[in-house]
């Protein structure tokens, strides 16, 4: 009887340490990187310059004319090309996301004057001049 006891009082320890550990992995999660994009009448900025692969909080900042806003082309981490917008923005307005880059792959980066939205992707785009492209380490 008293080795059952200890065998139950063991068991309820382990489940104690794991669910510690479970909530700890999920707590200590890591808050997304910050990129920011900013465009500029002579050109798009992309700040900072030394970027790591992974998940992103990426700010598009309009500091131009007129609206805008960008498409961000690339590889996603299994290899399939994708294709994602920002909202179009105001004169000195800005448009927050999240998005994965993964690492070794470059996102190329243009700016966009309209954009015809269908579900979640544009059909008809108008673009700007600019564009640039951001490496990921």
């Amino acid at each position: 009887m008293k080795n059952r006891r200890a065998l139950v009082g063991v068991a309820g320890l382990v489940l104690a340490i794991i669910a510690v550990a479970a909530i700890y992995s999920i707590t200590s999660a890591q808050a997304p990187m910050k990129l920011t994009i900013t465009i500029t009448d002579k050109g798009i900025v992309v700040s900072p310059r030394d970027l790591m692969g992974g998940d992103h909080s990426v700010t598009v900042k309009n500091m131009t004319s007129m609206k805008r806003g960008i498409e961000l082309t690339g590889l996603d981490k299994g290899g399939s090309t994708y294709v994602r917008y920002s909202k179009i923005v105001a004169k000195g307005k800005s448009d927050v996301f999240r998005w994965y880059f993964p690492s070794g792959e470059t996102a190329f980066v243009k700016d966009v004057l309209r954009c015809e939205h269908a579900q979640r992707g544009c059909v008809i785009v108008t673009f700007g001049g600019m564009k640039t492209a951001v490496h990921f380490r």
